[in-house]
């Protein structure tokens, strides 16, 4: 009996040591071309490389980090999380952080420096939701599916008043080009959107901590970003299949007149609703959102399968 609690303890301390295995980022450089100059890019990646590939696009003002929860409910997959331009220790590149389709030509990059092939799937949050479905439609050749978490098609005048309202912050404390937003605001932005009792403070703080690293030029090329694109007109040309995670507490969807109707033109959507979660659900349930994950990661293999 002693021994075998011995070898249950073992095994159980293994796993929870894998499961709290620390994530490091790394950096890779991107090559100038004619809309930027040579991009140094932080990303990092956690489970099995023989797995399904999933690539990760964080929300604004994060960074790679914003899915270090998520990806630790992984071990079958491969998980790449990005952090585009201007965020975390990528160059701060303002110029492609405010148009959402240079963005999607630096994710191509990263794709093909990192010979990354064909992604499972492309995973948004937020910000990068216009992002990740404008990559599906244009390269469905990549990409066998969209995973989409506090999505937005669009703003109405509401939200872009708000998101304006972070801009006039920007001037207000001028921070001009290279200046940052202290600790206090920074955490109050990344909290406020979320179900705070649901996640671990530890990484709220390392969120705000990312939040400190945006220069106020690129608090102003993102808020350009969110209230400028509208993707519903290509969403009838988004030919995999998308899955849509939201919290019945987000802010953004229900402003907007709601998931299925911001989402309405897309072929072939399923949606998952999770009970008192805010706009972050990956932060706040990283569970629920990864078996979702792992279930639609299924669903298109079978089909691909019977095809």
């Amino acid at each position: 009996m002693r021994a075998s609690l011995i070898v249950v303890l073992a095994v159980f301390t293994a796993c929870a040591l894998a499961c709290s295995a620390k994530i490091t980022p790394q950096t890779v450089l991107l090559p100038a071309t004619s809309e930027h100059a040579a991009l140094e890019i932080q990303y990092a990646e956690y489970g099995r490389r023989s797995g399904p590939l999933i690539l990760a696009l964080h929300g604004f003002t994060d960074s790679w980090y914003s899915f270090e929860l998520l990806m630790q409910q992984y071990h079958s997959a491969h998980i790449v999380a990005m952090t585009l331009p201007c965020y975390g220790t990528s160059t701060k590149d303002a110029t492609v952080a405010a148009d959402v389709d240079k963005m999607g030509r630096v994710v191509m990059q990263f794709i093909d420096k990192m010979r990354l092939g064909a992604i499972d799937v492309v995973m948004g949050h937020s910000m990068s939701t216009v992002l990740a479905t404008r990559l599906a439609q244009l390269h469905p050749d990549v990409f066998g599916g969209v995973v989409l978490m506090g999505s937005f098609a669009y703003m109405n005048e509401d939200l872009k008043g708000a998101f304006n309202a972070i801009a006039a912050d920007v001037v207000a404390q001028n921070l001009g080009d290279d200046g940052h937003f202290g600790h206090d605001y920074c955490w109050t932005w990344q909290t406020g959107t979320t179900n705070m009792e649901l996640v671990p403070e530890w990484f709220l703080e390392g969120c705000t901590q990312q939040a400190m690293m945006v220069p106020g030029k690129c608090w102003l090329a993102g808020v350009q970003y969110l209230t400028t694109v509208n993707i519903t007109d290509i969403l009838p040309l988004v030919t995999r299949p998308v899955l849509i995670v939201y919290g019945d507490g987000d802010f953004i969807a229900p402003a907007n007149g709601g998931i299925e109707t911001m989402f309405e033109g897309l072929p072939n959507m399923n949606i998952v609703k999770l009970h008192g979660l805010g706009h972050a659900p990956h932060w706040e349930a990283p569970d629920e959102v990864a078996f979702a994950v792992d279930q639609f990661v299924d669903t298109i293999a079978h089909t691909q399968d019977d095809q």
